[in-house]
């Protein structure tokens, strides 16, 4: 905090007793205590109160599949000059694991398996207040692979040739499913 003060040098020599004496030579406590006599100030001037209040997150509840990423975002409100800057963790792990998914400046990035249980605890603890926390949830799934149904009705009977052609979509193989 920066303090200006302005005085004449009557004011500063009864100060200090009655000797005359340079702003320059005054020094902190003689520019306190001139605010002081000069003010009425009984005590020294205090920065205002660095109090965090409150720690947000966003989004607060995401659905993920393996090594999928997510960015999430954190706002930290307080008064006073105060620290905005958050520590992320991942299931009460700073950073994360490969376990259970890794965080760094809030970008998230699941884990190649999906964890047990499925849903994970993404944290944003304020640096200024350990105290002061927000939370997420991350439910991870692994990659579902497509179900394509054909139904066909020139199979041939199980075990049996038809004679009937059974050409499918590129790239995917046909199996009579007996029926």
């Amino acid at each position: 905090m920066l303090v200006s003060v302005s005085a004449s040098g009557a004011d500063l020599a009864a100060i200090r007793g009655g000797e005359k004496q340079k702003n320059s030579e005054l020094g902190c406590q003689g520019v306190l205590l001139a605010l002081s006599r000069l003010s009425g100030i009984t005590r020294y001037l205090q920065p205002p109160e660095q109090t965090i209040t409150s720690v947000s997150i966003s989004p607060a509840t995401v659905n993920l599949q393996v090594t999928q990423t997510q960015q999430f975002n954190a706002e930290v409100k307080g008064t006073g000059n105060y620290d905005t800057s958050v520590q992320w963790f991942v299931n009460g792990t700073s950073g994360g694991s490969t376990t259970v998914g890794t965080i760094v400046g809030g970008l998230y990035t699941a884990p190649a398996q999906p964890p047990n249980p499925v849903t994970v605890t993404v944290k944003a603890v304020a640096s200024g207040d350990p105290t002061k926390f927000a939370a997420a949830s991350a439910t991870i799934r692994p990659v579902e692979a497509p179900t394509i149904v054909w139904n066909e009705t020139e199979l041939s009977p199980p075990g049996g040739n038809d004679g009937v052609g059974t050409e499918g979509p590129p790239g995917i193989a046909l199996a009579d499913d007996g029926i």
